[in-house]
């Protein structure tokens, strides 16, 4: 059915199945859809991974399916197994849950034929059973993913992005890194791995004309905010460390017992008010990021002349670039492993840290003062300076922000000395490497300690979530 003689690339779909009775058959209808009509050169390969339902008989049910097993559970060894069962020269991975739109294969035949330095092709996801609303965030969320691959890129010199259960590789560049990272990943983080290791032998190419319908089971069973945080933290760590920040991940079947407890401890801690207190916790922080953009922005174009500081001018400089660049990066993904896994303690925590930005962002426009001589240069990216680092004296945020999470923390021993810590050892760094006036430095523990009694009032319910949340959790301790 699938057989072409024409001298056209071949298209070997793998699709992952474990106990997926339910969804594979969808899955593949939605393939031979497709196919109606056309001409393709393709293979499908179902790999029915360690599956105890009727996943394997629905999918041999479709004659021109190819059913392989891989008796290993895990999302990579079944991604591995389909590639080495294949003979194409395009690998499509994608899951047994999505549902593949007319003019997918089009795309991607004509992706790789205009551009012969693609060796990876990816696009989004689209929900089919989640609101538009809904729909609407995750784009937003995979246009901020392709931001933080363009930091990452310019920090790290690595940084490439393919969603999970939507990419097509190159089967010649897939076999020159080795195929997929079976030692490392197993189901989180796989897709990041991926594409850092194709982006060493060509180009990965992530597009909005590329979308992939999909089940948001997983989403709507853990939550969309939670989800999001998890994925950005996996995407994060193998880019940090070579390996996923877990490889835990729960079980989202209907029939799994650790699933249904699972669903039960998340509905007691994600209530509806907690919900509604998380959006607004994030709305809150987008726009504080706005303002202290656009006061950035203003400081950029007009800071004055720098000045004398008795500490400064009688201090050698030093280069503590590393310390302000990747220590900042460090505590925020810390903070958000944290908050991922204490959702309660979550509003007023991103509420208090969007006051501190928008209160500092107005302290730095009052003054226009030029930094010290020899301050921190990012390296190509007068974008991300007028962001935050450079030129936004009179404020240490480096110094300030730890400290505001030592207060919020106070009734946590080890957090509260672990945040003082940091905040101490990031105030040193901007001194000795001149980043910022001293003023900034010592000014920023008072006017952080009144940010967070601002905090405590405007935020009270929050605050008494917050409160609650934690005195529970010190009580089981």
């Amino acid at each position: 059915m699938f057989i072409n003689k024409k001298p056209m690339s071949k298209l070997s779909f793998v699709i992952p199945a474990y106990n997926e009775e339910n969804y594979i058959g969808p899955c593949l209808e939605a393939i031979e859809r497709a196919m109606a009509g056309k001409n393709y050169n393709m293979e499908v390969i179902v790999v029915n991974n360690a599956s105890t339902d009727k996943t394997e008989e629905v999918a041999r049910s479709f004659s021109w399916a190819k059913v392989v097993n891989e008796p290993n559970k895990g999302l990579v060894r079944a991604r591995q197994a389909g590639f080495v069962a294949t003979t194409g020269d395009l690998i499509a991975n994608i899951d047994a849950d999505t549902i593949l739109p007319l003019g997918w294969i089009d795309t991607v035949f004509a992706e790789f034929k205009n551009d012969d330095k693609i060796v990876a092709l990816s696009g989004p996801y689209i929900y089919y059973d989640l609101s538009k609303s809904v729909n609407f965030m995750i784009k937003f969320y995979y246009g901020l993913g392709k931001i933080i691959c363009g930091v990452t890129q310019l920090f790290f010199k690595k940084g490439a992005m393919v969603q999970g259960g939507n990419f097509i590789l190159k089967r010649s560049a897939l076999e020159k890194i080795g195929g997929f990272n079976v030692a490392e990943f197993d189901f989180y983080g796989e897709d990041t791995d991926i594409a850092i290791r194709m982006s060493k032998v060509g180009k990965v190419k992530f597009t909005f004309a590329l979308p992939m319908t999909t089940s948001g089971r997983r989403l709507k069973g853990e939550g969309v905010i939670r989800m999001s945080l998890k994925y950005g933290i996996n995407y994060l760590w193998p880019i940090l460390f070579g390996k996923p920040y877990t490889n835990t991940y729960l079980d989202i079947r209907p029939n799994s017992q650790k699933t249904k407890q699972a669903f039960k401890n998340y509905q007691e801690q994600w209530t509806k008010d907690v919900r509604w207190s998380v959006a607004g916790a994030f709305g809150f922080l987008f726009i504080s990021l706005g303002i202290n953009y656009l006061a950035n922005l203003y400081t950029y174009y007009s800071n004055g002349q720098a000045v004398g500081d008795i500490i400064l001018d009688n201090i050698p400089q030093i280069d503590t670039s590393w310390v302000v660049i990747y220590g900042a990066i460090s505590l925020v993904i810390f903070v958000t492993v944290f908050l991922l896994k204490h959702l309660r303690y979550l509003p007023f925590v991103v509420k208090s840290i969007g006051l501190f930005i928008i209160i500092r962002a107005f302290f730095i426009s009052l003054t226009h003062l030029a930094p010290m001589p020899g301050g921190i240069i990012l390296p190509n990216s007068e974008l991300l300076e007028k962001f935050s680092l450079g030129k936004d004296m009179f404020f240490s945020g480096h110094t300030g922000l730890p400290f505001l999470l030592a207060l919020i923390f106070w009734q946590n021993k080890f957090l509260r000395n672990l945040f003082i810590a940091i905040s101490i050892v990031f105030a040193t760094a901007v001194l000795l490497g001149h980043y910022h006036y001293s003023i900034d430095v010592f000014a920023a523990y008072f006017i952080t300690y009144a940010i967070y009694h601002i905090a405590v009032q405007f935020f009270r319910r929050d605050f008494q979530l917050f409160r609650q949340a934690e005195a529970e959790d010190l009580k089981e301790k």
